[in-house]
């Protein structure tokens, strides 16, 4: 496998680049609160995770390679392994810091490891029992703009974090509000807690060069592909107004045909469903957020008609406006 610091410029203005991209990322998924133990060592030798994870050592240790041929990596008490979803590995647990690898397991995902092995795997049910279990887990999806995900652009490999007490605590105050459920603020307090802790493990991909950057329009460099950031921003800015392709097309200097081959062929989403994306979710963050009226709310994303504005939230969500709100509170 390449390293990935061969293929990285040293220019500074290249980690400068990616400020506004950390302003513009969004958690918008995500699975916390996951304590586990193993008693007995497992491995599998194509192990995959559905969502971007990391895995915690408290007790124990994990053992990784990412390709077949590849030195084993040993993540020890108190380190990380960071997982991109998707990308499968050979991976060893071991609750004991001594035990030998066990014999591999085909092809696993994380979600066949929680459920078809849930007798060996040993979950905590309540905060307390967290710091007596081998391995934490958290996992989550974060995406740029709601439509690049992150890691998966800048492909990145499983590495180890070691020794980095902001992200330790932080690991540990995302499990502990996982279990507070009932506490008033606990959705914000989480997704607050999740965004610090990407931001600090996008800063050690950062500075420590774990990405590969890619020259394709289509592929891994989209964060950098300044007309589509253009886009996304001048979206982002403008949902309380009309935005056709047109609009598009001349903000990056291409025909208006051209513009939405362009955006799919890039995002696999065309513009105007991508737009519409982004209206529902500022909807959906006013009408949690404050007690403006649902009519207002529809004009201020771009919805001229409330009528239509009522119907499309219903059709997207299955539930309408007025009884999301209540729910929601």
């Amino acid at each position: 496998m390449k390293d990935p610091k061969e293929v990285l410029p040293e220019n500074s203005h290249f980690l400068g680049g990616y400020d506004s991209m950390i302003g513009s990322c969004r958690v918008t998924a995500k699975r916390v609160g996951v304590a586990f133990n193993v008693p007995k060592p497992l491995t599998f030798d194509s192990y995959s995770e559905s969502q971007d994870s990391l895995l915690y050592v408290q007790k124990g240790k994990i053992q990784y390679r990412n390709e077949k041929g590849d030195p084993i990596q040993e993540v020890k008490e108190r380190d990380v392994l960071f997982l991109p979803k998707h990308r499968p590995i050979w991976i060893s647990f071991a609750g004991d810091p001594h035990a030998e690898s066990s014999s591999p397991t085909s092809g696993v995902t994380a979600t066949q490891f929680a459920h078809s092995l849930g007798n060996v795997v040993q979950l905590a049910e309540n905060f307390t029992e967290v710091k007596r279990k081998h391995f934490i887990k958290i996992s989550f999806d974060v995406k740029v703009f709601d439509a690049v995900d992150l890691f998966n652009a800048m492909r990145v490999f499983p590495f180890t974090i070691k020794d980095h007490k902001k992200i330790d605590r932080l690991i540990y105050d995302i499990t502990e509000e996982a279990f507070l459920k009932s506490e008033p603020g606990h959705a914000f307090a989480l997704d607050k807690y999740l965004e610090i802790l990407i931001m600090h493990v996008l800063r050690y991909i950062l500075k420590s060069k774990l990405f590969l950057q890619q020259v394709s329009t289509t592929g891994s460099v989209k964060l950098k592909n300044h007309r589509l950031v253009k886009m996304f921003s001048y979206i982002r800015d403008n949902l309380n107004e009309s935005i056709p392709n047109y609009k598009l097309a001349a903000l990056i200097d291409v025909s208006e045909d051209y513009v939405g081959q362009y955006f799919k062929a890039v995002t696999g989403i065309n513009p105007q469903d991508y737009i519409e994306t982004q209206r529902m979710n500022k909807a959906i963050e006013l009408l949690k957020t404050t007690d403006r009226r649902i009519q207002r709310i529809g004009k201020e994303v771009g919805y001229k008609d409330s009528s239509y504005f009522c119907r499309r939230f219903k059709t997207m969500f299955g539930i309408s406006a007025s009884r999301f709100r209540k729910r929601s509170r």
